[in-house]
């Protein structure tokens, strides 16, 4: 035994915890830590700091340097002021503690915390609490998103590329290379030209489209073989993007606010390109045009159901003409560049969610085996048992060099080297056999969600198709192909 433990003290303070809060600051950590050093009588090899790192992950440069040292057999004992210092993602946070530390004879004292690897054997209250600072870390960086959009007027405007401005010292001055293509958009609007013909005019002209001119001009980066070859295509969405920019008559907005749901707005924030008077006439004239949506009842719809391929919902809408008779039903993307008829949509549901029901119900098992061999959720017993052939073959090596040494047949430079190399091995290994172990657990949980859902299936089909669909399709992912849609059906059972 030895007479002095080599004990190294690791702390930890995050940007988002404070430095005004001495119970969580670095000195206070290491005098707490220092004392137990002291009590002990161990000694002090080194303190190893990350000032400003996040705890959720470990990619922190004093941590990896003492897994490095620890690594090199050089330290005893890691002493902490208690679990959330040394890190607050469960995962990697139990595999350090449980797995790695172990595997060096590394004892781990967290102060706070009341545990000792030592004495603890199995502690259940070791990966509660390690979930738990997990937990915690994500609260307070959602509380930090919080804060900002809630204190929106005391953070100053941050202002994104704009077509016909530049950006200098975070304040938008006019473009002299484009401020004219602005005001000729807006004045072949105030003449009568709707935005597909403002549009195919800007391409007749050759006119660069704003996005290839902010990527070559301002941000002097060279273009895609596709942004070369449409680099004068303008579209009548980004036209009336533009005729609808308040950002031309000198005014800017920025985030909501998340207590009154109000938008920060500056008026006279820059130079105007346009004038009051022609903005509102052309609002006006757009206004005209605008096709009529009105969003029918709740009852008779599929509300945050089909989905595009970004993610966002599509809006099921009934578009009136002008005269405010009713032309169709859709289901229309947000940007109205994707629509489907409603009838077809719904007939595209039931269609899969009755085919998906009759697989079910006709021979339970089979559809659970094709579940697991459609989403590869096969327990991999051979996997594990090479995995677990690797580490007796490791651990087989280690006992020879032992022997080895002891026998005099190599020096203690050579044993030291090989040594390193077979715990690097095992602790590989080892680490293969966690995430296995972890990825059963999770292939498990997903068939015991998958029964559940199929014994809390009815004998029959229900009257109401809506609900019918419902209860078995969590979402259906709509996309075009060329001419054809394309649908992804996200089951109850999947998400």
């Amino acid at each position: 035994m030895k007479d002095r433990y080599n004990t190294v003290i690791y702390a930890r303070l995050s940007s988002d915890d404070g430095h005004d809060s001495v119970s969580q600051s670095i000195v206070t950590q290491i005098d707490i830590c220092k004392d137990i050093i002291r009590k002990n009588n161990f000694k002090l090899l080194n303190i190893y700091i990350d000032d400003g790192y996040s705890g959720t992950n470990f990619n922190r440069p004093q941590f990896k340097k003492m897994i490095e040292d620890v690594k090199c057999n050089n330290i005893d004992i890691i002493i902490f002021k208690d679990l959330s210092r040394f890190g607050r993602n469960f995962v990697q946070g139990s595999y350090y503690l449980e797995e790695f530390f172990p595997s060096y004879d590394v004892r781990v004292i967290s102060i706070n915390d009341n545990y000792d690897s030592l004495k603890t054997e199995d502690d259940i209250s070791l990966p509660i609490k390690n979930y738990l600072n997990e937990r915690y870390a994500k609260e307070t960086s959602k509380k930090i998103r919080q804060y900002f959009e809630c204190n929106v007027d005391k953070i100053p405007f941050v202002h994104n590329e704009k077509y016909g401005y530049l950006i200098k010292d975070n304040k938008l001055t006019i473009d002299p290379n484009t401020k004219d293509i602005i005001k000729k958009i807006f004045d072949m609007s105030l003449n009568g030209f709707g935005a597909g013909k403002i549009a195919k005019y800007l391409n007749e002209n050759k006119i660069v489209r704003p996005r290839y001119y902010y990527k070559v001009n301002v941000k002097k980066s060279i273009p895609s073989i596709i942004e070369e070859e449409k680099k004068h295509e303008w579209y009548s969405s980004t036209v009336v993007r533009i005729l609808r920019d308040k950002t031309y008559i000198g005014t800017i907005s920025n985030r909501k606010c998340c207590k009154n749901k109000e938008i920060i707005t500056l008026e006279n924030n820059h130079d105007a390109i346009i004038d009051i008077d022609t903005f509102n006439k052309v609002q006006s004239k757009l206004n005209q045009h605008k096709r009529k949506y009105i969003i029918l009842n709740d009852d008779i719809r599929l509300k945050k159901f089909f989905y595009t391929e970004n993610g966002s919902s599509m809006f099921y809408r009934e578009v009136r003409n002008q005269k405010g008779t009713p032309r169709a039903k859709k289901y229309i993307s947000l940007d109205n560049k994707l629509s489907i008829k409603a009838d077809i949509a719904h007939k595209v549901a039931y269609m899969y969610a009755y085919k998906a029901y009759n697989q079910i119900i006709t021979n339970k098992q089979d559809f659970i085996n094709q579940y697991k061999k459609k989403y590869q959720i096969i327990n991999n017993q051979k996997s594990y048992d090479n995995l677990l052939n690797q580490k007796d073959k490791i651990d087989s090596k280690i006992q020879i060099l032992i022997e080895s040494l002891y026998l005099n047949k190599i020096s203690m430079d050579s044993y030291n080297k090989k040594l390193n190399e077979l715990k690097t091995q095992l602790i590989d290994v080892e680490q293969k056999l966690y995430d296995e172990n972890i990825n059963n657990s999770i292939n498990d949980m997903k068939i015991k969600k998958i029964k559940q859902f199929i014994n809390q299936l009815p004998d029959e089909i229900i009257d109401n198709k809506m609900e019918f669909i419902k209860s078995m399709i969590y979402k259906i992912i709509i996309s075009k192909d060329g001419s054809s849609m394309k649908f992804k059906v996200i089951y109850n059972f999947d998400k």
